[in-house]
């Protein structure tokens, strides 16, 4: 009797299960909107807007399927554009510059979150609808802005640098092109997605890009001239200073135009950082230093600008402006030295 009861009870649930489940499919049914089974609105072509339509069992949920479909339409035509431009820079041999460009991707669709504008939502039953457009136009007017921001940047870096130039201060000048140059991977990448949107393209200022900023660093660089004044071919025991500074002069291009406060660094031959230092007001500088031997009786230090954040790019220009200074190991002189023995009264005893 019991296993009847348990038998008959079972069938009695799974009735039930049927029902609820009949009964779900009916409230939950498939009666979507017609614009979000098309994907279409009139008014809002796929010329003129992003388009994102989305379902779910809140409006929010919805809204996040259709925010998600339109941030993919604009991950793959960044992608699409940034490509490009990578090409274009491994091409010209910029290769230090790729991965700033492809950076840029994830933080240009972020921003455009908040340019999405629902057009249209519906309920049916459990299910809610929602119809979404970014619109191209307005997007574009949002990244021009931006763009606009960056070229005062550049801008600016650009006119102190050339500001430091003239005074001879070509650590400042180098850094405000660096610090240009950091902009320009961001600005390319976001003009040229601009550009790729927009109905008029961005105008910039043709002197502000990789090809022209790179060589004027360049330029600079190797305009840096380093003599040595004083204090070569000394000798002393290892690990003795030498008996005198070595003095240097730096000046950029002609000796009338000396470089003020350029960072520099001395280095044994193996590589030991000996010291650092800046020039003064004439682009003279002092290195008080020791002899260290590396096992040969001639030796030499190399004094060169000290462009630490420089990158591997610019190396090919600093390969002339380092200074050899040489030194020679003296061999230990043996030791000899006289006693004297005095008394209390200066006598000498011995």
């Amino acid at each position: 009797m019991n296993n009847k009861f348990f038998f008959k009870e079972l069938r009695t649930l799974n009735y039930y299960y049927i029902y609820f489940l009949i009964a779900f499919s009916f409230l939950a049914g498939n009666n979507e909107p017609k614009w979000f089974l098309n994907n279409t609105l009139k008014g809002y072509p796929s010329s003129e807007f992003y388009i994102g339509t989305g379902s779910g069992l809140s409006f929010k949920k919805a809204l996040e399927e259709a925010q998600s479909i339109i941030a993919g339409q604009l991950e793959v035509s960044i992608k699409s554009t940034i490509s490009s431009s990578v090409v274009s820079i491994e091409e010209n041999d910029k290769s230090g510059f790729k991965d700033s460009f492809s950076q840029n991707t994830e933080s240009i669709i972020n921003l455009s979150i908040n340019g999405i504008e629902v057009i249209e939502s519906d309920k049916s039953k459990l299910n809610h609808y929602v119809f979404a457009v970014l619109n191209k136009q307005k997007y574009s007017n949002g990244l021009k802005v931006e763009l606009d921001g960056l070229m005062n940047s550049m801008i600016s870096y650009q006119k102190s640098a050339k500001v430091a130039l003239q005074e001879n201060k070509i650590f400042n000048s180098i850094q405000n092109y660096m610090d240009l140059q950091k902009i320009l991977p961001v600005f390319a990448s976001k003009k040229s997605f601009y550009n790729s949107i927009s109905m008029i393209p961005y105008i910039d200022n043709p002197e502000l890009s990789l090809d022209m900023v790179q060589p004027e660093i360049g330029k600079i660089i190797s305009d840096i001239k380093i003599e040595i004044v004083s204090g070569n071919k000394q000798s002393a025991t290892s690990g003795r200073p030498l008996p005198n500074p070595i003095i240097i002069n730096c000046y950029h291009k002609k000796t009338s135009s000396p470089l003020i406060e350029m960072p520099l660094i001395a280095k044994y031959k193996n590589g030991e950082i000996a010291s650092r230092t800046f020039t003064d007001k004439n682009g003279n500088c002092e290195f008080y230093l020791n002899a260290i031997s590396s096992g040969n009786k001639r030796e030499k230090i190399i004094i060169a600008p000290n462009f630490s954040n420089l990158g591997a790019v610019f190396k090919k220009y600093l390969k002339n402006t380092s200074l050899s200074v040489f030194y020679s190991i003296s061999e230990i002189s043996p030791i000899s030295f006289d006693i004297s023995i005095k008394d209390k009264d200066g006598n000498i005893l011995n």
